[in-house]
């Protein structure tokens, strides 16, 4: 109830590429971007993933909530958001932390983090014969892991430093130094007619996908878990002559990743000697028809 009386004065001013707990920006929205920006933009060679150190658990109760003031001046509510806030304290002394499993958990961040994105998009930038260049290109945020587009190497390393320095003192958040600099992954042919990734290039591993210049494909650990269980289903189905609830439910949802990638030679060779998807569909719909929606 809160978020929905308060939902114009969170979105209103959020960059555009804020994604996560937001409606219309979930995965589906940074996959759309990620896609164009490797695949259609030449110029954006370099890229690089930030990951915020302990976020949830470090956010400062005081910043917090001046941001909440800044954009709502209702006294009622503030004051509901600042019980809910010091309800969820990660430290003895209450000072910091809100709690991740909060439906009002993301929308904090997002509002606490608002000022970084347009600070990232508008202030990091060099001045070359009169024309301005942004060290970044393309930049997106998914709570608190974001994903930077260069042009340069050294432009992106600037903006990393800048952003790191930029969270230590207005926020008193730290990234996490586990970050690299790469180059978009490029497929070349060899000698032999064959596609391999070319040296020196990566896949920009995000949200469930890993994507590249020329096509985009699922991240290892859901296109290994598919993979199980549709094996899964069959042996079940041949030693016993069923198929449980839950598994069907669970390929049904874990086929969905794969329907927005390029992968028609993982279902070929996967999942369809395995597995029927209509048989798995009706399954769901028989279950629901009869009122039951989880397998005991």
């Amino acid at each position: 109830m809160l978020i929905l009386a308060c939902k114009r004065a969170f979105t209103r001013g959020m960059y555009a590429h804020t994604c996560g707990s937001v409606e219309g920006r979930g995965t589906k929205h940074i996959r759309k971007y990620c896609e164009r920006w490797a695949k259609h933009d030449r110029k954006s060679t370099y890229f690089v993933k930030l990951d915020i150190e302990h976020f949830f658990p470090s956010i400062d109760h005081e910043l917090l909530f001046n941001a909440l003031q800044r954009v709502i001046k209702d006294k009622r509510i503030l004051a509901i958001f600042h019980a809910i806030i010091e309800s969820c304290a990660s430290d003895p002394e209450g000072r910091k932390g809100i709690a991740v499993g909060y439906y009002t958990s993301p929308w904090f961040a997002n509002l606490l983090l608002q000022p970084l994105d347009y600070f990232i998009t508008q202030q990091l930038f060099k001045t070359r014969r009169g024309k301005r260049i942004n060290f970044v290109r393309h930049f997106a945020r998914y709570m608190d892991d974001m994903i930077l587009f260069g042009s340069s190497k050294r432009d992106l390393e600037k903006a990393v430093r800048a952003i790191a320095e930029e969270l230590q003192s207005k926020y008193g958040l730290k990234i996490k130094m586990a970050w690299e600099i790469k180059a978009v992954a490029e497929f070349i042919v060899t000698e032999d007619g064959k596609r391999k990734l070319k040296p020196g290039t990566a896949f920009i591993d995000l949200c469930g996908y890993k994507y590249s210049r020329d096509v985009t494909v699922l991240r290892d650990g859901i296109f290994l878990s598919t993979a199980r269980t549709a094996k899964k289903i069959y042996r079940r189905k041949r030693n016993f002559g069923e198929v449980r609830l839950h598994d069907a439910q669970s390929i049904n949802s874990k086929i969905g990743w794969a329907k927005h990638a390029q992968s028609r030679n993982f279902t070929d060779k996967y999942i369809t000697p395995y597995v029927n998807m209509n048989e798995m569909k009706e399954v769901i719909s028989n279950a629901a028809k009869c009122g039951i929606c989880k397998q005991t």
